[in-house]
């Protein structure tokens, strides 16, 4: 059991001490009136500059116009180098090919860049199409002049004529295997580079066509000779 005496001294200590965290308190100073507006002028000064201080901050840590004028024109935007795929400049319209190997450019839905192959070993399920999409249908659809409405609208009669097919043409004709679609599943394009193959089917078509009238003719002109 513990002494009761080292309890007391304990409890006086603690009270000395409270007496002097008291009288440490009571000896604070205290400011005067005089620096207390002092203080709340310094305050509202501070709060009076605060725009200037910002802007200022803003001007020191920032660039002028010319600055970024002159950046943006020295950017290269858009640049993919040739070891990562791309031409090493910014305007591929203009980066004509003079040499060397080159493929045709696909874009998905999602807006990857890429190649279609064509070998038979990367193929599966190779079919006669000619079971899935008629010729006649083929023939049916009628190339066209057109004009844009964007370019109408932007460019008046200065907007550019151009030529193809329409989209919706040969999607009801069956032929929707070489249309692009939107969101609500209408034709809102056409894969001209897979349609030049059905182009090239017809041209074979028509040679076989040829070919059976020349052999036809050729035994109806054996026949007149006997």
């Amino acid at each position: 059991m513990s002494d009761p005496k080292t309890y007391t001294d304990d409890f006086a200590k603690f009270a000395d001490r409270i007496d002097r965290i008291e009288a440490s308190i009571r000896n604070l100073r205290v400011p005067t009136d005089g620096q207390f507006t002092q203080t709340v002028k310094k305050i509202l000064a501070l709060f009076d500059s605060l725009d200037q201080q910002v802007a200022d901050s803003i001007s020191k840590n920032s660039y002028d116009k010319a600055t970024i004028d002159s950046k943006l024109q020295d950017w290269n935007w858009g640049t993919l180098t040739p070891g990562r795929g791309g031409t090493g400049t910014t305007n591929g319209y203009n980066n004509l090919f003079t040499k060397g190997q080159w493929r045709a450019g696909w874009i998905l839905t999602d807006g990857t860049i890429g190649t279609a192959q064509s070998s038979r070993k990367v193929k599966t399920d190779i079919t006669d199409a000619d079971q899935f999409i008629p010729i006649e249908a083929l023939r049916k659809v009628k190339w066209q002049i057109f004009r844009y409405i964007a370019d109408l609208n932007a460019n008046n009669d200065s907007a550019m004529p151009r030529i193809g097919m329409i989209a919706e043409d040969l999607d009801s004709n069956g032929l929707g295997m070489f249309c692009t679609y939107d969101a609500n599943d209408e034709p809102d394009g056409i894969d001209y580079q897979t349609l030049s193959v059905a182009a090239l089917r017809l041209a074979q078509d028509a040679e076989t066509r040829i070919d059976d009238l020349a052999q036809r003719l050729t035994q109806l002109e054996k026949r007149n000779q006997q």
